[in-house]
């Protein structure tokens, strides 16, 4: 599958995400994993693959690779096992387990200080919080949990959260 014509498809792009992909560099280098992400300004993949360490058992790594550097691209298997794909997931975005009275806490302390703030803060459905009118907070309510469109509101957000007092 040629690179650079892959990048113009939008859809297709979308469609390798979790897929399990060789790529190799004009180096003549080779990287075999799963498909993470791809940016989509500069064409870098983002691939996350296994390898068997003997004194360690088993590593996981992470590779960037530029796309300029994209000899040829092959989708190995288009299914990834459900196992796998969590174990993925919870390197990724690693989940914060906290005490419902915790989470309730957390909660109640972000909407006392946005409304400090004068920032407009909704109770949504499933313990979601609306933000400004336009960042969902989602459980369990840190910078990672922020879902919006515009990025210089979430930053906004984000920068009023990392000042709140502990």
């Amino acid at each position: 599958m040629n690179y650079n014509q892959l990048l113009g498809n939008h859809n297709q792009i979308v469609k390798l995400i979790n897929k399990r992909v060789k790529v190799t560099t004009i180096n003549n280098t080779t990287c075999d994993g799963f498909l993470q992400t791809i940016d989509p300004v500069s064409g870098t993949l983002v691939i996350i693959s296994r390898s068997n360490d003997n004194e360690n058992g088993s590593s996981t790594n992470l590779h960037f690779i530029m796309s300029h550097s994209i000899n040829s691209f092959q989708v190995l298997d288009e299914k990834i096992e459900p196992k796998l794909k969590s174990k993925i997931d919870l390197l990724i975005n690693p989940t914060v387990k906290l005490s419902d009275s915790e989470m309730k806490t957390r909660k109640q302390k972000l909407i006392d200080w946005f409304k400090l703030n004068r920032i407009p803060i909704e109770n949504k459905e499933n313990n979601e919080l609306k933000v400004a009118s336009m960042v969902i907070l989602k459980p369990p309510y840190s910078k990672n949990d922020c879902v919006c469109s515009n990025d210089i509101v979430v930053r906004r957000i984000h920068d009023l959260m990392d000042r709140m007092p502990a």
